[in-house]
């Protein structure tokens, strides 16, 4: 069985890497602006096209009409981002639409996600992209600390205001951002930029607070979870407080604040449903029932 594999960089060597831990040979293909000649013959050496982060820009329809006309199986994968672009606006969504008849099987990384498509006539399948976990439960550090993931480019979105409030009403906790530099005006936030490995961080955080106005299902989460810490999440996830509003976050803080434990239940859960072993069956079957 070969799989070629399309889209984002970095959702596509995750899926590679998840291919290549069940034994199945995943071929990165070129997009097709890239060069159609390169395009075409690497479809040669391929059974069928896995698309990650799939076609809400209207350069992807001559792609899936090119797969099409090849007789190239095709399933998509939506991620997060994607989403948001095909229901929020109009021209994507048309894009989404018109794409559908040429893709042979949706998949949703997110339960939420899935619902979305539903409501845009796309039916999908749930199947998360992740590979796996590997963090170790650690005591919780003796001063709260809450972990932010705040990009520079996103801040609005990502829920930086809401931040900025909770810091300033909440004097004693001290939080830690990354994802950007930004100097903070509130002496309690420290900005770590970027960082490559995120076990040590998790190991100095009591709670991830993860806000943003949309999400695909985020891996800061599972991790965090996977750590025993807390999370207060904007989506609606096992083991974490649900909370989208200020108010709902100051008050999921208060609590956790009042009553914090490490979270052994969302690490249970994280590292017996978000595995290597358990994708790969997942992709398995899809593969093999449309080959």
């Amino acid at each position: 069985m070969r799989i070629g594999v399309m889209g984002s960089k970095y959702h596509s060597n995750l899926l590679l890497k998840v291919l290549d831990y069940a034994g199945i040979n995943g071929i990165k293909l070129p997009l097709i602006f890239e060069g159609v000649t390169s395009f075409i013959g690497g479809l040669k050496n391929v059974d069928m096209v896995h698309v990650v982060l799939p076609p809400v820009n209207v350069l992807w329809i001559p792609t899936l009409l090119l797969l099409k006309a090849l007789k190239k199986k095709v399933v998509v994968h939506w991620i997060g981002s994607d989403v948001l672009k095909a229901t929020d606006n109009r021209k994507t969504k048309t894009v989404a639409y018109l794409s559908s008849p040429l893709i042979d099987l949706h998949l949703a990384g997110a339960t939420w996600l899935r619902d979305e498509l539903k409501e845009i006539g796309i039916s999908s399948i749930y199947v998360p992209l992740v590979s796996d976990i590997d963090m170790e439960v650690s005591p919780l550090p003796e001063s709260f600390t809450a972990l932010v993931f705040l990009p520079e480019t996103r801040y609005v979105f990502y829920g930086g205001p809401t931040i900025e409030k909770l810091a300033k009403e909440f004097p004693t906790i001290r939080f830690l951002v990354v994802g950007n530099n930004r100097n903070f005006r509130e002496p309690n936030i420290k900005s770590l930029g970027w960082i490559a490995d995120m076990k040590s961080i998790y190991k100095k955080s009591s709670v991830l607070l993860r806000i943003p106005r949309h999400d695909g299902l985020s891996l800061m989460v599972l991790e965090a979870l996977s750590a025993g810490r807390q999370v207060i999440y904007s989506c609606i996830f096992p083991f974490c407080d649900h909370a989208r509003k200020y108010i709902e976050v100051k008050e999921a803080l208060s609590m956790l604040l009042k009553n914090l434990t490490v979270n052994y239940e969302g690490a249970k859960y994280v590292k017996s449903h978000f595995n290597n072993k358990k994708l790969t069956k997942s992709l398995l079957t899809i593969y093999s029932s449309l080959l």
